[in-house]
C-alpha cells in the first residue's frame, strides 16, 4: 500500500485542524477508515475520494493522486486484490480496483491510441504478442468500471463503445477465440447499457442492452441471457412502463440458472412493475419471493453482486414500490429504515434513494425533511455524472411546487439550478 501514502499526507494536509471526527460526520464515513487512509495503509473507495475532494475543496487534487496510486506503474500494477472467473457484470455500476499487469496496461493504452476515435479504423491481430486478448479486456473492463465511479459514466461510454468495436473486429480474423470474444463483447455491450441508463439515455441504453441480449443468445450463454433480461426490465422500470417490466421480469425467471441469484433480481423487478400497475398485493408477494429465494441461496462470496444483493438492496427498492403504490408513509419508513443500512461509500447510488425517499416525505407532507433528504442528494451526488439522479431531483423539484415558497424548498431549487451531475 505504499502507493498510498502520498493520498493519505495531501488528504492530512487539506484537513487542517479539522478533526478525523468532524470530517467524518461530514461526509458520513467511518472515522477509522478514515485514519487507515491517512496513514496510507488502506485504499480509499473511489466515490469517498471525490467526496473527499469535493468537500475539502481540493479541486480535483485527491482525484489526481488517487488515480496515480490506483495505476501504480512502478510496480506494474493497478491496486487491488486477487479475482478470478468469469466477468460477470456489475448490477450498479460500482466496482472494485483490479490488478493488471503493466504490460497489460500499455497493450490498452497502445490500442487505444492505434484505433483512434474513427469508425473505419481497422486493426490487426499481433499473433507475436503474449498477451492474452480476453484477459486484456476483462480487466480493461475492471479499470473502466472503477473509472465510472470514480467520473461518472460520460467519461466511460466513449471508451467502452470503442472497445465493442475493437471486439467485433476481433472476432472477424481467422486464430481468435471467437466464442470467448462473442461473451466478451456482449459483456461490454451490457455495461454500455448501464452507463447509457444511468447517464438518463434511455434509447442508447436500450439499443445497448438489445445488442447484449442478440449477442448471448447467438453465443449460447444462458446465465448472460437470463441477466440481461432482467436488466431490460429494470430499464422497462425506470421509464414507467409497468407492463413490460412484468414480461421481461417473467422469462427472466422461467430462464435464471438455479445456481445464481437471478430469479431473486427479476423477482424484484417484477415487484416493481406490478407497483406500476397499481397492484399493491403481487407487488408484495413478489418482493416476498424475492427475499425467500436470496435467503435459501448459498451466496458465492467471491462474484461481484455478492458485495450488494441483500435484503438492504431488495428493501430500498421495495421502498420505492411503494411509494409509487402511494403509501407513502411505510415507504417514508422503509426508506429511513434501509438507507442507515447502505455503505455510505455508494454515494451514487445512495444519492438517488435519497431523492426517492424525499419524494415519499413529500407525498408524506412531511416537507421539511423531504427538502433536508433533497439537499443532502445533491451533496453526495455532485459531479457524478447520474442522468438516474438529475431525473429524481426533478421529480422531486415538480412535487414540491404546492410549497414553492417554503425557505426549505427555495433553498433546495437554488441549490439543484447550481448542480453539476
Amino acid at each position: 500500500m505504499e502507493q498510498w501514502r502520498p493520498f493519505g499526507d495531501e488528504l492530512r494536509k487539506l484537513r487542517g485542524h479539522e478533526s478525523l471526527r468532524s470530517l467524518a460526520r461530514r461526509i458520513g464515513y467511518n472515522a477509522g477508515d478514515l485514519s487507515r487512509f491517512e496513514r496510507g495503509i488502506r485504499k480509499p473507495p473511489a466515490d469517498i475520494v471525490r467526496l473527499l475532494d469535493r468537500e475539502l475543496s481540493a479541486s480535483g487534487r485527491l482525484i489526481e493522486i488517487a488515480a496515480v496510486a490506483m495505476f501504480d506503474l512502478d510496480n506494474g500494477r493497478v491496486d487491488g486484490h486477487d479475482e478470478s472467473g468469469r466477468d460477470y457484470p456489475y448490477e450498479n455500476g460500482e466496482g472494485e480496483f483490479m490488478p493488471i499487469s503493466r504490460r497489460s496496461f500499455i497493450a490498452a493504452v497502445g490500442m487505444e491510441a492505434a484505433i483512434g476515435t474513427s469508425s473505419n479504423s481497422r486493426i490487426a491481430l499481433n499473433r507475436n504478442s503474449s498477451v492474452d486478448y480476453l484477459d486484456h479486456f476483462r480487466q480493461l473492463k475492471r479499470v473502466l468500471v472503477d473509472q465510472d465511479s470514480l467520473l461518472g459514466p460520460t467519461t466511460v461510454i466513449p471508451i467502452v463503445q470503442q472497445q465493442i468495436q475493437v471486439i467485433g473486429q476481433l472476432r472477424r480474423l481467422n486464430g481468435t477465440d471467437t466464442t470467448g470474444l462473442l461473451e466478451m463483447q456482449t459483456s461490454y455491450a451490457e455495461f454500455a447499457g448501464w452507463l447509457h441508463q444511468d447517464s438518463g439515455d434511455f434509447t442508447a441504453a436500450e439499443y445497448w442492452t438489445d445488442r447484449a441480449f442478440q449477442w448471448s443468445m447467438a453465443s449460447g450463454d444462458e446465465t448472460m441471457s437470463s441477466y440481461i433480461l432482467n436488466r431490460k426490465a429494470h430499464l422497462s422500470g425506470d421509464e414507467g412502463d409497468g407492463s413490460e417490466t412484468v414480461a421481461l421480469a417473467a422469462a427472466a425467471i422461467r430462464t435464471a440458472p438455479g445456481d445464481t441469484p437471478i430469479e431473486a433480481l427479476a423477482n424484484m423487478r417484477a415487484a416493481h412493475g406490478h407497483a406500476l400497475l397499481g397492484d399493491h398485493k403481487a407487488t408484495e408477494n413478489a418482493y416476498n419471493i424475492a427475499l425467500e429465494s436470496v435467503d435459501s441461496r448459498d451466496m458465492d462470496p467471491d462474484l461481484p453482486w455478492a458485495g450488494w444483493f441483500d435484503h438492504s438492496y431488495i428493501n430500498v427498492h421495495r421502498a420505492r414500490s411503494l411509494s409509487a403504490l402511494g403509501d407513502y408513509h411505510t415507504a417514508a419508513e422503509q426508506f429511513t429504515h434501509v438507507l442507515d443500512t447502505l455503505p455510505p461509500h455508494y454515494a451514487r447510488d445512495r444519492s438517488v434513494y435519497l431523492v426517492r425517499a424525499a419524494i415519499a416525505h413529500v407525498g408524506n407532507d412531511d416537507v421539511e425533511q423531504a427538502a433536508s433528504l433533497g439537499m443532502e442528494a445533491i451533496s453526495a451526488g455532485s459531479g457524478s455524472g447520474s442522468g438516474r439522479l438529475a431525473k429524481e431531483l426533478e421529480l422531486l423539484d415538480r412535487a414540491f411546487t404546492p410549497w414553492q415558497s417554503q425557505a426549505a424548498v427555495v433553498e433546495f431549487r437554488d441549490a439543484r439550478r447550481e448542480l453539476l451531475v
